[in-house]
């Protein structure tokens, strides 16, 4: 892929850099209340985290890639395997998965 930056499992981290969300972080935004906390599984190089945070919502960003995970600002990231993630809090938040394979 010359040059282009890959992380082990095959995911290109420069096409994700380039990839919009399309829509779906107002659809979150619109279908829970006002600040809440998103726990985002599978968020790759922040596509629809960083809108989160526009919007207003704090996020816990988890991805098993570290590569992907340096590209994610003013979120609380965990670099973990998502079956294998283990936060030491509880309380009211909101999960979202990016699609199978998608970041």
């Amino acid at each position: 892929m010359g040059g282009m930056s890959v992380t082990p499992d095959g995911c290109p981290v420069d096409l994700y850099l380039e990839l919009p969300a399309a829509g779906e972080p107002e659809v979150i935004h619109g279908a829970i209340p006002p600040g809440a906390a998103v726990l985002e599984l599978g968020c790759g190089t922040g596509r629809m985290t960083h809108p989160l945070l526009a919007l207003g919502h704090s996020v816990v960003a988890v991805d098993e890639s570290a590569e992907t995970l340096a590209h994610v600002r003013g979120a609380e990231t965990v670099c973990a395997r998502i079956d294998e993630l283990q936060l030491d809090r509880r309380g009211p938040a909101v999960g979202v998965r990016g699609p199978p394979g998608g970041r």
